[in-house]
């Protein structure tokens, strides 16, 4: 039990570091662009709303991360009924991430934006209802959570080969980067699926893999922002 609780503080340390710079960073990252890059145009505040809610997206995930890791190293007893507010997190910061590179990407496509941000959100939703509201036993939320994830991140890349079958020899670098941390955030996942250095035991009492994800996560969160506003700068 001892050892179980001594887990849960080093995971609750590294993660919440790891999501606390994330989170401030975000926070910096909105300021910044209400101020420098505040909309002037319908189509502006349209484009603006959509990174607004991108960032707000990762703030949501940034933030219920660090509830549940806080909870689950406080408390005493089982916490996997906490973990669904970092389930939730996650899904949202999916969809999150998909509603600015639709925007931006088909501004001159609006039958297509449209069409994906209304999929999308029907997706989501359905997931979070499905989920949480209807299956009420963690343990079935748990295994349906990982098939949730690569449906909604399939659907993702729906948009994605759009365009690329769109500019086969032009891409642009918002299609360059949203397919790079398509690819990155599947493999971190992978990696966490099948915890290698766990599972052959190289590392005890730590989760190298699970903070691996959510570094790599927070990491291409951030350099997919720096994208979004270049993109955004240049309309």
């Amino acid at each position: 039990m001892a050892s179980q609780q001594t887990e849960k503080l080093r995971d609750c340390a590294v993660i919440t570091t790891i999501h606390l710079f994330g989170s401030s960073y975000f926070l910096l990252f909105v300021l910044h662009f209400l101020i420098f890059h505040f909309p002037s145009t319908p189509e502006a505040i349209l484009n603006s709303v959509a990174v607004l809610f991108f960032c707000a997206g990762v703030l949501f995930w940034c933030i219920s991360t660090i509830l549940y890791r806080i909870l689950a190293a406080a408390a005493q007893g089982n916490t996997t009924g906490w973990q669904k507010i970092e389930f939730i997190g996650t899904l949202v910061l999916i969809g999150a991430t998909t509603i600015p590179f639709v925007v931006l990407q088909f501004a001159a496509e609006s039958s297509a934006r449209l069409s994906y941000l209304s999929a999308l959100t029907l997706v989501t939703v359905g997931f979070l209802v499905d989920l949480f509201a209807v299956e009420p036993d963690v343990a079935v939320i748990r295994e349906r959570f990982p098939y949730h994830c690569a449906s909604l991140g399939l659907l993702m890349l729906v948009p994605a080969i759009h365009a690329l079958s769109e500019h086969q020899f032009a891409y642009t670098p918002l299609v360059l980067q949203f397919g790079k941390i398509a690819i990155y955030n599947a493999l971190v996942g992978i990696l966490f699926l099948l915890r290698p250095l766990e599972r052959m035991r190289v590392i005890t009492g730590w989760q190298p893999s699970l903070y691996a994800m959510h570094l790599v996560l927070v990491y291409n969160a951030i350099t997919y922002s720096r994208v979004i506003l270049h993109v955004l700068v240049d309309l």
